[in-house]
């Protein structure tokens, strides 16, 4: 659920009770419109009915950025050196071992 926590002088925005960094927002025309700032520098105004959709992206895509597996509770920090590598048996019709 995106929740708009008011505060003295920015609006944070928080999704399922986590905040989002970086992201300020507020309600605009009566409900009807938000309007997102990032990182203080880059708006976006969008109909309130995609708002949730929008920030619930914007956040996961900058959690992976950071190293992160996603937004929220479940996300992890991952280790690029520690990922696992499966070999594909077949390409185009031809396994590894045709393949050379």
């Amino acid at each position: 659920m995106l929740e708009y926590a008011e505060q003295p002088i920015s609006t944070k925005i928080r999704i399922d009770g986590y905040e989002v960094p970086h992201i300020m927002g507020l309600e605009t025309n009566h409900g009807t419109t938000s309007h997102f700032t990032l990182d203080g520098r880059y708006g976006l105004t969008i109909p309130s009915e995609y708002a949730e959709d929008v920030i619930t992206f914007v956040a996961h895509a900058m959690a992976v950025a950071s190293g992160y597996s996603c937004f929220g509770p479940a996300g992890m920090k991952l280790n690029p050196f520690q990922r696992r590598v499966l070999e594909v048996a077949e390409i185009n019709g031809k396994d590894a071992e045709e393949r050379g």
